[in-house]
């Protein structure tokens, strides 16, 4: 699809805990482990706030925050 590799996979941000023992059955965390499998760097974001209404503003802000971090400074390859 794409016409050359990503520079960055960014995953989530989803409910829940992406640590762990949960990192082995996470989705977000398996989408970012098969980009970074690939060479791509790649970050898996979560809020650990299982309510409907939960605020994800300040998980927001802080995977903006990495994603322009790792971007600035070009993580190796199957970084995660």
């Amino acid at each position: 699809v794409l016409h050359r590799p990503p520079d960055v996979c960014v995953s989530g941000i989803n409910h829940g805990s992406n640590s762990s023992i949960n990192v082995i059955y996470s989705g977000t965390m398996s989408a970012a482990m098969e980009a970074a499998i690939e060479g791509v760097p790649s970050v898996g974001f979560s809020l650990l706030d299982y309510r409907f209404e939960a605020d994800f503003e300040v998980a927001r802000h802080v995977a903006e925050t990495v994603t322009r971090r790792m971007l600035e400074d070009r993580l190796p390859p199957h970084s995660l």
